[in-house]
């Protein structure tokens, strides 16, 4: 049984630490994210009891992804009892599963989901910190993991204990020196229990197979190959800290500069005679920049390419550009290395833009559009706006029905809003004059849903089992029509703009 109060005095020791190290205030208030598991429970049962120390204000933010049935809302329901028993405020999102299995299920894309939620509250309510509950198990899983996928230096520092998010954004990782069965002890010795995620013994997650067929046979071969690898980071973390310093004046001579979405190494020569190791720092830090995989596959292919250039004029057949990824290749025309953004070839297959099932009352993300559509009960302090056409409507919603966003098809109809009568919707759209365009997208991810602006036959609507009841950018349905004040407020957004929890 580990001692709790040397658990709460290392996390009050790296509370201290972070605010003297980057000059932290928080005595204000801060999110943490809560998923119900040991690791999360435990950390909000830490800050609960130093609330009263650093004076801060907890809210905590459950997201629940929908992905294990029953046992997702067991995990929401017991985050807000524990909350309750602790007088902590509780928010908590919900996820519609995506049609697509796979891409509901990726790592990758439900970790940029959770914080994407969490960082659009935040700025919402002018919350500078997130606590999450990395533990010194998921540091070394971490490591582990990009060193056998193949990495440089600064992914195998692994996770930071301090990440700026965005502007006055910061996530905060107090945890990153303690292990889950010093959390398991920490949650024992106040008699509370914790969630179990199941879908954490499935193997074909690589985190998965890691924690569970490599760790332990590493574990038993080396039994402190934990302090190992920690002590080897952080020598690797102060030689890191050198060299981004010296790195500076190297991409100063090289002529680093950013042209739009693009780098541009201006001086190709100069580069050229930098050490091989410069090198390498260099393309790392430019991948990096580009939010590129940082791997030595990668960069060997770059150096190979920049040693051909040496015997030619610049690239001369569309042979000899380098593809980096679906979003950026590698040119060198001149004197000039370039990584050059390109748009990525439209796909028109409609399986790519499912019909999607939509929360009556919450937020419902629309991830290939990068737009969330957000549903909640009308305040009546809320100035009302009578513009049909403009993204957020004001609605006398009936909630026993099924809504969807999917893309007109063929024979939709609609009443529209003033008639009495059903039209085609085809004809709706022909006879009124198009107005703004909620679904817009900037966001370079995105950009092959560009193509979706182009076409009225792919515009999407919001729908029930039956009819069309908005089409965002021309107007509402009669159906929707409130009398003296609205039930509901929707309004379609930006994944950049506010959130609101359920």
């Amino acid at each position: 049984m580990h001692n709790p109060k040397v658990y709460l005095q290392t996390i009050v020791r790296n509370l201290l630490n972070l605010s003297k190290k980057f000059n932290l205030n928080f005595n204000q208030t801060i999110l943490v994210a809560l998923s119900g598991g040991v690791d999360s429970t435990a950390l909000l049962l830490a800050l609960t009891k130093l609330q009263t120390r650093f004076n801060f204000t907890i809210v905590a933010c459950h997201i629940n992804h929908n992905l294990r049935g029953s046992e997702s809302c067991h995990d929401e329901l017991y985050c807000q009892k524990l909350c309750q028993s602790l007088k902590i405020k509780f928010l908590s999102f919900k996820l519609k599963p995506l049609p697509n299995a796979q891409k509901q299920q990726s790592e990758e894309y439900l970790r940029m989901a959770r914080y994407k939620i969490l960082s659009q509250y935040a700025k919402r309510q002018s919350i500078k910190y997130i606590f999450t509950a990395h533990t010194l198990n998921d540091q070394i899983e971490t490591m582990l993991f990009r060193l056998f996928r193949g990495t440089a230096v600064k992914g195998f520092l692994g996770i930071p204990v301090i990440r700026q998010y965005a502007k006055n954004l910061f996530i905060i990782r107090v945890m990153l020196n303690l292990t889950k069965d010093q959390n398991e002890s920490f949650l024992r010795n106040d008699n509370l229990s914790w969630c179990n995620d199941t879908s954490n013994n499935d193997l074909k997650y690589t985190r998965n197979y890691i924690r569970h067929k490599i760790i332990p046979v590493i574990q038993d071969k080396f039994k402190n190959y934990t302090n190992h690898l920690i002590n080897f980071k952080n020598y690797l973390a102060n030689q890191e800290d050198f060299v981004q310093v010296r790195l500076r004046k190297y991409l100063a001579i090289i002529g680093l500069v950013q042209a739009k979405q693009n780098l541009i190494i201006r001086r190709l020569n100069q580069f050229i005679k930098i050490p091989d190791f410069i090198k390498t720092l260099i393309l790392s830090y430019c991948l990096k920049e580009l939010d590129i995989e940082i791997n030595q596959s990668t960069i060997r292919r770059i150096l190979k390419l920049v040693k051909i250039s040496q015997h030619t004029a610049g690239l001369k057949s569309k042979s000899e550009r380098l593809s980096l990824n679906k979003y950026y290749d590698l040119v060198i025309i001149k004197n000039k290395l370039i990584f050059c953004f390109k748009t990525p070839k439209i796909n028109l297959d409609l399986n790519n833009y499912p019909c999607l099932n939509i929360n009556l009352i919450g937020i419902t993300i629309i991830p290939w559009l990068n737009k969330v559509l957000n549903i909640y009960p009308y305040k009546s302090s809320e100035p009302l706006s009578h513009n049909a056409s403009a993204d957020t409507i004001y609605v006398n919603l009936d909630l026993n029905q099924n809504l969807y966003l999917r893309l007109r098809r063929p024979g939709d109809i609609i009443q529209p809003l003033g008639m009495a009568k059903m039209v085609k919707l085809k004809k709706y759209l022909h006879t009124h004059k198009k107005m703004t365009n909620p679904l817009q997208i900037s966001n370079p991810i995105n950009v092959k849903s560009k193509l979706l602006l182009d076409s009225p036959k792919l515009w999407f609507v919001l729908a029930n089992d039956h009819e069309v009841l908005w089409v965002p950018g021309f107007g509402i349905s009669e159906k929707l029509r409130y009398n003296i004040l609205p039930s509901h407020r929707i309004s379609l957004n930006s994944i950049s703009q506010d959130l609101y929890p359920v």
